[in-house]
């Protein structure tokens, strides 16, 4: 139906395959008595997977069918017809507030939506991952059986690998990194305006983290099983929380005015840091499973709120409203009188 060549279908069918059964039997080994609960942990899995696999192809078509002008007449069809027509006659001020908040062609549009849209989402993540650490249930009990289960199946080849990896989220990397890049960039803009920006989200990281930290007083893994060095409390992890806003915000710096197809490649080479960040505290055994998730949910969620308000202040600084002719004249009568 989709007219994919069947040899690339057949590639892509056996990988899944494979991956899922991997994936499932994984799940199983880890989980041993508790294979109920394994099981509908797998089935959220599997939703999940397919809703990103659903999320990542509308929007590949969404971004070909922008360039074309595709989106802008969906939306203009969209708006002319009758039922929206009547809508919007029955509530004009709730509709021009809904039209507002869903106009792709405009910043304080579709863009701020989909930044509260993701705020929301991982704020609500981040609490809930943080309730089950506390309350010691859910999520937080698969801990243990995965950390045991990762320090049965290290490989010797690939400790050394993994202890240089998790330094991509140090402090000590990460910090000049930052400095490096914005004071770059903001001589070559001739504008401060990335250093204002960056450098108060990474303190506020580095204060909530420290909040988080010292309210949970969460112990971290045996000693014993550690590849490497660690200090203070488990919940949340710093390296892998400040990998995520660092890089995170090093990629919201950059893109500004790349083509789609070099933001693609650089959100997955940002993705895929914090991602090996986050693996590696797991693997090093300094971390449970959800220290790195509660990590990656405020990650997310603080670098969602840095862009509203980002947004925000850009449209705040270009109201629309100085544009119009009447509200010109009538401040240049007040200015002439």
């Amino acid at each position: 139906m989709s007219r994919m060549p069947f040899a690339r279908f057949v590639a892509f069918n056996v990988a899944g395959g494979v991956t899922w059964g991997a994936l499932c039997v994984c799940l199983g080994y880890i989980g041993g008595s508790s294979w109920r609960r394994m099981e509908h942990l797998a089935s959220h899995v599997g939703l999940a997977v397919l809703a990103l696999v659903v999320v990542l192809v509308a929007g590949v078509l969404v971004t070909r069918r922008v360039r074309a002008g595709w989106l802008e007449g969906a939306w203009a069809r969209l708006s002319s017809s009758p039922p929206v027509v009547r809508v919007r006659d029955r509530f004009p001020t709730q509709t021009a507030w809904l039209r507002d908040r869903l106009d792709p062609t405009t910043s304080a549009g579709l863009g701020l939506t989909m930044w509260v849209l993701a705020a929301l989402a991982a704020t609500w993540a981040f609490l809930g991952i943080t309730q089950d650490v506390y309350a010691h249930e859910e999520l937080a009990l698969l801990d243990p059986r995965l950390h045991d289960w990762v320090v049965t199946h290290r490989i010797g080849w690939l400790d050394p690998f993994m202890e240089a990896a998790t330094w991509l989220g140090a402090n000590a990397v990460v910090v000049p990194l930052l400095a490096i890049v914005v004071a770059v960039v903001a001589r070559r803009r001739r504008s401060w305006a990335p250093v204002l920006v960056v450098a108060p989200l990474y303190v506020v990281t580095l204060l909530v983290h420290a909040v988080v930290q010292q309210a949970m007083h969460r112990p971290r893994p045996p000693v014993a099983d550690w590849l490497s060095g660690a200090s203070g409390w488990s919940y949340p992890s710093g390296h892998t929380l400040d990998a995520t806003v660092a890089w995170g915000v090093l990629l919201l710096v950059l893109v500004r005015g790349r083509r789609p197809r070099t933001r693609a490649l650089m959100t997955g080479g940002a993705s895929a840091i914090v991602l090996l960040v986050a693996t590696t505290r797991v693997y090093l055994g300094m971390h449970w499973l959800t220290d790195v998730l509660g990590s990656l949910a405020l990650g997310i969620a603080l670098l969602s709120i840095f862009s509203m308000c980002r947004l925000s202040i850009r449209n705040a600084r270009t109201d629309p409203d100085l544009d119009r002719p009447h509200l010109l004249k009538e401040r240049s009568s007040i200015n002439s009188g």
